[in-house]
């Protein structure tokens, strides 16, 4: 397992869009175990050691000293956030300061997740789905226990009794309808599924950044189609 040892991350400090429901800040932690070729933060999924991110975790304290009043949350995202050594010391700031905690993960690190939910440590997940479990060597994954490693993560979360969702970006062929049925069975007890249309732009393999991929309105006939109930972002 690779060790980040970066002390400094990317800042968002007001956003709708990254905590449901909440006016929230958002930071970003660099490192990540996967390597999704239509990831479009490549310089977080791959630091270099000379990068730095704009923001220290002594920055983030004096941040929220300032602008907690204002916000409902703080979501932590990445790279794999479960990874960064700098998460447990950001949740206790974030906690200190009242604020609710939202964090990104690619679900493949059940025993991490495990210890952040024991402890009450976050209060809102968003798992993804990248693809098939079979699949997950496109993305980089190693080792031959995907689909162990992601239904140890969502029992967890069935278990908890706290606010998640899943999380599947469609990206062609990774992702296309045919996968999408196939993973029908996996939110089986899954209140909130959500399908995130794939944007162009930057991304860690640059022939993903102009691929094609289905709009809002194609998920929606799909949806419709597989007679499933989802969130379209």
């Amino acid at each position: 397992m690779p060790l980040f040892t970066h002390d400094s991350f990317v800042l968002v400090k007001t956003t709708l869009l990254d905590f449901p429901g909440r006016v929230a800040a958002a930071i970003f932690l660099p490192g990540c175990h996967l390597c999704c070729p239509y990831c479009h933060n490549p310089e977080l999924a791959r630091p270099s050691p000379d990068n730095h991110f704009g923001t220290s975790v002594k920055q983030f304290q004096d941040f929220l000293a300032l602008r907690a009043p204002r916000l409902g949350g703080v979501a932590i995202s990445g790279g794999e956030p479960l990874l960064n050594p700098l998460l447990p010391e950001l949740i206790h700031i974030i906690k200190n300061q009242g604020l609710a905690i939202k964090i990104d993960t690619a679900g493949l690190l059940p025993e991490r997740l495990k210890t952040l939910l024991m402890n009450q440590s976050v209060d809102y997940v968003a798992m993804d789905l990248k693809t098939l479990p079979e699949n997950y060597p496109q993305l980089g994954w190693k080792k031959n226990n995907a689909e162990e490693k992601l239904r140890q993560s969502l029992e967890l979360l069935k278990s908890w009794g706290g606010d998640f969702e899943l999380r599947t970006t469609v990206a062609p062929p990774l992702v296309d309808k045919t996968i999408l049925e196939k993973l029908i069975p996996w939110t089986n007890d899954v209140s909130r599924w959500v399908w995130q249309v794939y944007h162009p732009g930057i991304t860690l393999h640059p022939d993903w950044g102009n691929i094609e991929a289905p709009d809002e309105s194609v998920l929606n006939t799909w949806a419709k189609e597989l007679q499933v109930d989802v969130l379209i972002r």
